[in-house]
């Protein structure tokens, strides 16, 4: 028999491991004896618990904690899970088929107004650079000393 601090005080796991058994000072706060505490089991002496800590069940993962969400019978017809929820779901996806339907025209027509704004520019720009050439032509003639008033200025028709 193994023998143990405390009078013959041994633990069941003590005994088990042939091991003498240390227990602490009486009106401690440790109530298992040095291994059980060290190993972090649940300390018995022959089958009795020695502290009030519980006990595990069964070897294994730990179950996980998860949150509970409880819903509102609004909320579960909005998503779905009533009769109603269905058609309000349908009556949904309805209503973004038609925005995103009206998004499209608009951008298709802002595509539009964008091919005629280039279009014009580019009109612009040409008519913009043949008044730089007429201008430049005048330029140079007003600088070899000769000026001719009758010059059309094909800007000046249009």
């Amino acid at each position: 028999m193994a023998v143990g601090t405390n009078s013959d005080h041994i633990c069941d796991r003590c005994i088990r491991h042939k091991t003498y058994c240390v227990w602490p000072p009486e009106g401690g706060r440790q109530k298992s004896c040095g291994l059980c505490s060290f190993s972090k089991v649940v300390c018995t002496n022959n089958g009795i618990r020695v502290c009030n800590r519980k006990v595990k069940l069964g070897k294994g993962k730990k179950p996980s904690k998860r949150a509970r969400v409880e819903e509102s019978e609004s909320e579960s017809a909005a998503s779905g899970a009533g009769p109603r929820g269905i058609a309000a779901l349908r009556e949904e996806q309805d209503r973004q088929n038609t925005l995103l339907i009206g998004l499209k025209e608009g951008l298709d027509r802002t595509n539009e107004l964008l091919v005629g704004l280039k279009e014009s520019s580019d009109q612009r720009n040409a008519l913009m650079e043949q008044q730089n050439a007429l201008l430049g032509a005048m330029v140079r003639r007003f600088d070899a000393g000769f000026v001719d008033v009758a010059v059309e200025d094909s800007t000046l028709r249009e």
